[in-house]
C-alpha cells in the first residue's frame, strides 16, 4: 500500500516536470514498459504439463460464477469495495477541473499553473495516506477487527468531501486532501485484509483476487459518465462532492454485511 501511495507522488512529480498533454501522455505510456522489463527478467518456471488441465471455455466462464448464497461475505465485500471506489473516484478524478473552474487556481496564485496546485493536493493526500496505512494494518491485526476499521476509513473519506461541498476554497481543498488521505489509508490496508478472509476457495485465490482488484479499478471507468450527469445538473461540483460522500458512506455501511469477518 505504501508503494501505491508513493507511486502517486512520483507520478505527479514526473508529470509536473513535463509540459503539454502529448508529452505527458507519452510519459504515461512509457512507464508500463518497466512492467514488461520485470516480466521478462522475472524467473517464473512453468507448471509441469502433467498438472495442466485442458482449456475449456465453459469451465473458464464457470470459474467466474460465484454463488451469493454460498459466499455472501465475498459478494458483500466486492459490493462495498466497488461503491467505495466509485466514491473515491468521483471525489478525486475531477480535481484538476475543480482547481481550474471553481478555485481559479492560476488567478489565485499568479505565476503558478493548475498542475502545480494539483501536485500539492496529490502530495498532501498521499503523505496522509502513507501515515495511516501501516498503522491501521497493525491495529487491525492487534484488535482482530476488520469491519470496524473499514467502516471508519470509509466514513472519514465521506467527511472529506463535505468541506469542498460547503466551502470550496484552497484551504479547504488541502484540509479535504488530508482527511481523505487519512481515511483512505485506513480503508486501503484493512479492506485488503478483509477481502483475503472471504475468498471463496483456496484453489481459486488468484482469480478471486483478480476480481477484487477489478472492483477497485472498474469504478474509475464508471465515474466519468456518472460525473458528467451530476456536473450537468444543479449544484455542479457541490453535487459531485456530496455524491462522492454518499457513495463512501454507502460502501462503508455495506461492509457490516460481511458477517464472516469480525
Amino acid at each position: 500500500m505504501v508503494p501505491q501511495a508513493g507511486s502517486m507522488i512520483a507520478g505527479g512529480l514526473l508529470l509536473g516536470l513535463v509540459t503539454g498533454f502529448p508529452a505527458q501522455y507519452l510519459l504515461m505510456a512509457s512507464l508500463p514498459l518497466l512492467i514488461l522489463l520485470f516480466a521478462t527478467a522475472m524467473k517464473d518456471p512453468p507448471l509441469p504439463r502433467r498438472y495442466r488441465e485442458p482449456f475449456s471455455l465453459r469451465a473458464f466462464l464457470d470459474g467466474y460464477r460465484i454463488s451469493p448464497r454460498e459466499h455472501p461475505g465475498f459478494i458483500w465485500a466486492m459490493s462495498s469495495r466497488f461503491i467505495m471506489g466509485l466514491g473515491y473516484g468521483l471525489g478525486t478524478l475531477y480535481m484538476p477541473y475543480f482547481l481550474d473552474d471553481v478555485l481559479r487556481y492560476e488567478q489565485l496564485f499568479p505565476g503558478r499553473s493548475t498542475e502545480d496546485g494539483l501536485l500539492i493536493v496529490i502530495g498532501v493526500n498521499c503523505l496522509a495516506t502513507i501515515s495511516t496505512v501501516v498503522l491501521s494494518g497493525w491495529l487491525s491485526d492487534k484488535l482482530g477487527k476488520r469491519r470496524m476499521l473499514v467502516f471508519l476509513g470509509g466514513a472519514t473519506m465521506a467527511v472529506a468531501a463535505i468541506p469542498l461541498a460547503l466551502s470550496p476554497t484552497w484551504t479547504m481543498t488541502l484540509v479535504a486532501a488530508v482527511i481523505l488521505g487519512l481515511g483512505y489509508g485506513v480503508y486501503l490496508a484493512v479492506d485488503t485484509a478483509l477481502v483475503t478472509e472471504v475468498l471463496p476457495a483456496s484453489a481459486d485465490r488468484g482469480k478471486d483476487m483478480a476480481l477484487a482488484n477489478l472492483m477497485t479499478s472498474l469504478p474509475y471507468v464508471m465515474a466519468p459518465p456518472i460525473a458528467s450527469i451530476v456536473l450537468g445538473g444543479p449544484g455542479g461540483y457541490r453535487s459531485l462532492f456530496l455524491c462522492s460522500a454518499a457513495m463512501s458512506v454507502l460502501g462503508a455501511v455495506l461492509v457490516w454485511k460481511v458477517k464472516s469477518v469480525r
